[in-house]
């Protein structure tokens, strides 16, 4: 009989012999341990993520609390424990810290290739531009910016690198600026789909096989 108190605290393994304590990793694997943890620590990153973004004011007690009682996709609270805190505190700094250096590269490769292509067609529409934007490939072989709700923020970025290059005044930063304004519009379309279909999906009766 296995006892599994947590994915990552040893066991309590009985058998016909004698009693022995092993590690979840002996039987699972590191492997899957590794994955596990994994999956608690994006779950709690993107949680807090959406707690920052709702409220700038929040408390370190607060955050304390928060990360103590968050509950991972498979319904555990991984993290109850509070002498997990301090590691996964570290963890969650480390992973922010990757994705702003992540971001950086991915809005220089994007600015370089928006720099080129200005100077091959200097009349690019709008449309264009958009398309570009969600086509671009990073150099790690991501397509960052493939979202649409994603390009309102990061053309308003892009604007501010020219800006700061001095090229406010090119007529490429003017389309530009129509960007903003066309994902603004797309957002706001997507949004309104997606609240449109949610309430037709509760109001209409399941059709009948």
């Amino acid at each position: 009989m296995i006892n599994v108190v947590s994915p990552f605290t040893p066991v309590n393994v009985t058998g016909d012999g004698p009693s022995e304590t092993v590690n979840v990793e002996q039987k699972l694997g590191i492997d899957e341990v590794s994955k596990k943890e994994k999956l608690y620590l994006d779950g709690l990153y993107a949680s807090l993520k959406k707690i920052f973004k709702s409220s700038a004011d929040v408390k370190a007690s607060e955050i304390v609390q928060y990360v103590g009682k968050f509950v991972a996709a498979d319904g555990t609270s991984p993290y109850q424990d509070i002498s997990t805190q301090p590691v996964v505190a570290d963890k969650i700094i480390e992973m922010s810290d990757t994705e702003k250096a992540n971001e950086k590269l991915y809005l220089d490769g994007l600015y370089a290739s928006l720099q080129k292509l200005f100077k091959s067609s200097p009349g690019v529409k709008t449309d264009e531009i958009i398309q570009h934007v969600a086509k671009f490939v990073a150099a790690d072989g991501t397509s960052p910016y493939k979202s649409i709700r994603t390009h309102t923020v990061t053309i308003a970025k892009i604007m501010e690198m020219f800006k700061a290059d001095g090229k406010e005044g090119e007529d490429f930063y003017k389309t530009l600026n129509q960007c903003v304004g066309y994902s603004v519009v797309s957002n706001g379309m997507l949004d309104k789909f997606i609240g449109d279909m949610l309430l037709r999906s509760e109001e209409e009766e399941p059709e009948a096989w």
